[in-house]
């Protein structure tokens, strides 16, 4: 299965961020995804093959969001 990510979608890990977060938001594409956490602002990146075995949901930006930027 690929994962196909947009910038500004919501990731939710397996494992909880050291903050108490499970968000994640996209920030970065390309060959590693750059992921903001919702609760502490601390940014990670992660490859896409590590990103595809600890995500659970994806919540999708929707397109009238995209536009207003």
């Amino acid at each position: 299965m690929v994962l196909k990510f947009r910038l500004g979608d919501s990731v939710y890990l397996k494992k909880r961020h050291p903050c108490g977060e499970f968000r994640w938001k996209v920030m970065r594409l390309g060959d590693e995804i750059g992921l903001e956490c919702f609760g502490c602002g601390r940014m990670n990146s992660f490859s896409r093959t590590q990103l595809k075995s600890r995500v659970t949901g994806i919540a999708l930006v929707s397109s009238s969001d995209e536009l207003r930027g």
